[in-house]
């Protein structure tokens, strides 16, 4: 059995609160661990989306929702999404495989995989055996380091999944999880990590020294996004992609690299740098006027905090830095691009220090926001909340997380995609 897990970094950060996991009697319920144990469906659909209905799950039972509203939800979300897109079956043949005793593949192979969104169902067999084999904390000791640098992987969905089913403690959503973040892997391209220092002795600071090469960035994405010298070719570059429009360009950013994204930041080794990244996601997501794909900034770095929490020596200042170049490479390839300095600060001046109350009226704000989160047809918004409400009582009553709270976004229209789910 693997050892009790340990708090996450940001739980020891001096002066913090205490943190507060998503495990409570209702996650551990009956109820909840079967679905987050359902392979009905694929983790994609349309060939590059990401299946959500366990990630909707975990954040209603962590919102205290009933349990019918738990189940109502799940089984709405599986039958149609809010895209009104429908989940792709597991196929009988995926099935057998994943519970098949035999082992599908080596390590070897598994390594070859890495983003090659393939094999899925093998890939889950695979993790399964090492789990049962070696444990969960030696399987993310061992694979953890040469996936973290695919955060971005799957517009961040790979790491959701798996730091949201390892906060859960559901071994099956953890080993779908592992190979998620495998199969659908687009790297930052570490190799190209420089000692040299990036300005900042936080993470705004550093986007504030950012913020002024705004037009240098807006310029690379414009060459990448024109290509014409061809470098990435649609038949060959994650061709899986292409008709995901956003997450194809975001892969090729990484490709490309911009040496700004190399440079180190001053700040990994603070015992507040998991916090201080946390205030900047929610200081974007306001100051993106709750957008869609900055949201995801917010959640997915909730997932690697308890992807790096269940790991016994977690490579938190690697994994932070694969964050940081992650944030700027969504912010490089979105259409707004990276926001202005005097946006930037503003917005900071705006939430700087300043707490919210401990006040009757605060906590029926907090009731209120969870409330109207539960009963979302838009999952997202379900996350969003459940992850701010944690960080406020892990770091305090900052008017921030209940600014970002309230920052709701839409349910984006979505085009099908003509590209085969890879099982």
């Amino acid at each position: 059995r693997d050892p009790p897990r340990k708090p996450t970094a940001a739980s020891r950060t001096k002066g913090a609160n205490k943190m507060v996991h998503a495990r409570n009697e209702k996650m551990q319920g009956d109820a909840v661990q079967g679905m987050l144990a359902d392979f009905a469906y694929d983790i994609e659909f349309e060939g590059y989306l990401s299946n959500h209905a366990k990630h909707a799950v975990i954040a209603l039972a962590g919102l205290d929702a009933t349990e019918e509203r738990i189940v109502e939800y799940f089984k709405t979300y599986c039958a149609e999404t809010p895209n009104g897109l429908k989940l792709d079956p597991v196929v009988a043949e995926a099935k057998a495989r994943v519970e098949s005793s035999e082992v599908a593949l080596s390590a070897d192979e598994v390594k070859s995989l890495v983003g090659a969104k393939a094999k899925f169902s093998s890939l889950c067999n695979f993790f399964k055996h090492e789990i049962e084999r070696l444990g969960e904390s030696a399987v993310l000791s061992t694979y953890g380091p040469m996936l973290l640098d695919g955060v971005p992987a799957a517009l961040t969905h790979g790491i959701i999944h798996l730091g949201w089913g390892l906060a859960a403690e559901s071994r099956w959503m953890t080993i779908e999880g592992i190979a998620y973040l495998t199969f659908s892997h687009v790297s930052v391209c570490p190799d190209r990590f420089v000692d040299d220092a990036l300005d900042g002795d936080d993470p705004f600071a550093s986007l504030l020294a950012i913020a002024d090469s705004r037009e240098a960035l807006a310029e690379f994405k414009r060459g990448v996004v024109a290509d014409e010298q061809g470098k990435w070719p649609k038949e060959s570059f994650h061709p899986e992609l292409v008709k995901a429009g956003f997450q194809w360009q975001v892969a090729k950013i990484f490709d490309a690299g911009h040496p700004l994204f190399s440079l180190k930041p001053t700040w990994l080794e603070r015992d507040d740098a998991l916090e201080r990244l946390y205030d900047l996601a929610s200081l974007l997501h306001v100051l993106s006027g709750g957008n869609f794909v900055v949201l995801h900034l917010i959640t997915s770095l909730w997932g690697l905090d308890h992807t790096l929490a269940a790991m016994p020596a977690p490579p938190t200042a690697y994994a932070l830095r694969c964050f940081w170049v992650m944030i700027l490479g969504i912010l490089a390839a979105s259409a707004a691009g990276v926001p202005t300095r005097e946006a930037l600060q503003a917005a900071h001046d705006r939430f700087a220090g300043v707490l919210d109350p401990d006040t009757p009226e605060t906590h029926q704000a907090w009731s209120a926001l969870a409330d109207r989160a539960i009963n979302q047809e838009e999952e997202h918004n379900m996350k969003l909340v459940f992850v701010e409400l944690d960080l406020t009582r892990r770091f305090g009553r900052k008017l921030l997380y209940r600014t970002a709270a309230a920052s709701f976004t839409d349910t984006p229209t979505l085009s099908t995609a003509n590209t085969v789910f890879s099982a």
